[in-house]
């Protein structure tokens, strides 16, 4: 059985459209059931939700009395799920007609710990997807570490997870986005048998209304140093972070020292830190700019090319600097 798992706040309308999604993605032969999670919504919406998952027969409504977040009732959805699958969906969006029962027949048939396929983002507004751009996940390297620091990941719901595999990894408060992909990371680190597909199983609706990932850039910067903080720990206690790797995790902990440097110069220097570590001839002066063709020129050589460019500028300008002088 697979248990989709839909947190809810105050979103009767888009909750309604998720579960009738996930109903006709079944089909008549998938064994499944919906939880759906109210994180504490107001009176009128908590009884018309009520109301309409009880007419559902695989439809099981949770009432948090009070709004905790995301996390707190992805978490409860977990705890209240008895499929040997689990899969989140999140309240705004929808699961494409068959998807399920197409999943159900590849886990039968395949047996992964984790699953993860394509996905469609569409306008909430469209009626038919024909033109809308279609992604499919990147092929598994097959070594987590290598997984994570190549940036494998995908959205919430087009990943299925074993439950028992799971085990005690659990959605985390601290890290408001990219939380999914925390949660991903901590299933990987466990070695799970992961497959990928490229048939799309969700569609991702824009919408004007808030998302779980309508955050900013600082926000966001500080939950990716989380992640790749917990991450870099990880690799030093299991003895694992060669020098490809540090270099690879050096490259995903520059992305965000410009706007740490802008907005939060405690993330800053944290950033500066681990980059030292990594790299000892890293430089903690932020660079002034240099552009190519548009693109910084670390993004169009990379860090680890960037890095000696840079400290030559530095030195060439000093130099001529001192001669001036």
């Amino acid at each position: 059985m697979i248990s989709v798992i839909i947190p809810t706040f105050n979103r009767v309308k888009f909750t309604e459209n998720a579960i009738k999604s996930v109903v006709d993605s079944a089909g008549t032969s998938t064994t499944f059931e919906i939880v759906v999670v109210d994180d504490g919504s107001c009176e009128s919406d908590a009884k018309w939700l009520a109301s309409y998952c009880a007419g559902i027969e695989s439809c099981r409504y949770v009432k948090l009395l009070t709004n905790q977040g995301v996390h707190v009732a992805r978490n409860r959805g977990i705890t209240e799920s008895k499929g040997e699958y689990i899969k989140f969906l999140d309240s705004d969006d929808m699961l494409m007609v068959d998807s399920l029962a197409n999943e159900s027949v590849f886990l039968t048939e395949n047996s992964p710990d984790v699953l993860v396929s394509g996905w469609i983002r569409a306008n909430v507004n469209d009626v038919s997807y024909e033109l809308s751009p279609k992604f499919k996940p990147s092929d598994y390297p097959g070594d987590p570490l290598d997984a994570i620091l190549a940036g494998f990941g995908a959205p919430i719901s087009s990943i299925v997870y074993r439950k028992d595999f799971i085990g005690d990894v659990r959605w985390d408060s601290r890290v408001r986005h990219p939380d999914d992909w925390f949660f991903l990371i901590q299933v990987l680190l466990s070695g799970p048998r992961l497959l990928t597909r490229s048939e799309p199983v969700f569609v991702w609706r824009d919408h004007d209304g808030e998302r779980q990932s309508d955050v900013s850039a600082i926000e966001n910067a500080r939950g990716r140093f989380f992640i790749l903080d917990f991450v870099f720990r990880e690799m030093l206690d299991r003895g694992a972070l060669n020098s490809s790797r540090k270099c690879a995790l050096a490259n995903y902990f520059y992305k965000d020292i410009y706007v740490a440097h802008r907005y939060d110069h405690a993330l800053y220097k944290k950033i500066v830190s681990r980059l030292q570590q990594l790299t000892p001839q890293f430089s903690p002066t932020v660079p002034t700019g240099l552009r190519v063709g548009g693109f910084s020129l670390e993004t169009v050589v990379g860090f680890r090319t960037y890095i000696p460019i840079h400290n030559f500028l530095r030195r060439l300008l000093s130099v001529r600097g001192s001669k001036r002088n």
